[in-house]
């Protein structure tokens, strides 16, 4: 018999509620060992979810980004992959805040391209955007070819998206 996961019981099937997903952010926070069991929400058939889960581990990624800096993988895989934008957002910006090692800079930054070119959701390709500048601002060796896949959403697409990556570009540009 399958255990039960007692951190995916505490992510309720409530659309209209995020309070639980910051609470088990917090719990994960303050009890860092139970990480793998909400690792497990991001492939639960349920869409709501994996957007919950989603949801707490960007919240973990903003106060403690190295906690999450093993499950580069998953997050890689399913950000690709997942059919709930909000899901894919979340990743998004995950994949801006943790720390990357040199043997997955690749599979990070192809994956937020990917998402930038590919995805069909204005809020996805944005906050790939803002992760590929971050990573390029950490990892300055990484930042022409960052530059290069960007540049293209200057002139193309909504007038949100091209401000946000001529904003981008210009501070890849000038950052040291």
């Amino acid at each position: 018999m399958p255990r039960e996961n007692i951190v995916l019981q505490r992510i309720t099937r409530d659309p209209t509620s995020a309070k639980d997903a910051e609470q088990v952010a917090g719990e994960i926070l303050e009890n860092p060992g139970r990480l793998p069991l909400l690792i497990e929400g991001l492939e639960d058939p349920e869409d709501i979810i994996r957007a919950k889960t989603a949801h707490a581990l960007e919240r973990i990624a903003d106060a403690s980004p190295e906690l999450l800096a093993n499950y580069v993988p998953t997050v890689t895989r399913l950000a690709r992959s997942d059919p709930v934008p909000m899901v894919r957002l979340h990743m998004a910006i995950i994949l801006g805040e943790i720390p990357v090692e040199p043997e997955d800079l690749d599979r990070v930054i192809g994956t937020l391209e990917h998402l930038l070119a590919e995805d069909d959701n204005l809020f996805v390709k944005s906050w790939s955007i803002v992760s590929l500048t971050r990573i390029g601002m950490r990892v300055p060796t990484r930042k022409p070819g960052i530059v290069d896949a960007i540049w293209p959403f200057r002139e193309q697409g909504d007038g949100l998206l091209q401000a946000k990556a001529a904003r981008a570009i210009e501070v890849l540009e000038a950052g040291g």
